[in-house]
């Protein structure tokens, strides 16, 4: 299986997002796991966190590759993950 750059990014942004709601629901209360893990995956996932912050996040990282037309050759694990079955 082959792809894009921002392919690969689009999943990785949508596993983020689904390990952000799996470790929020796991530690309900925890202030010390939101503020130093949940909330910088926030970060990191999109550029929609709500957070005053000018790091690096997914979002302007598959910017940076919209243009890019490069088709990546997917190994074993990599065509596992983007089909959800891992």
């Amino acid at each position: 299986m082959k792809g894009s750059k921002v392919e690969l990014l689009q999943r990785a942004q949508e596993l983020i997002q689904a390990a952000i709601v799996l470790i929020e629901e796991a530690t309900v209360g925890d202030s010390n796991t939101k503020a130093y893990l949940t909330d910088h995956l926030k970060i990191l996932a999109s550029e929609d966190h709500g957070f005053l912050s000018n790091d690096i996040n997914l979002d302007k990282v598959m910017r940076k590759y919209e243009n890019d037309d490069e088709e990546i050759e997917f190994n074993n694990e990599i065509n596992l993950i983007m089909k959800g079955d891992f």
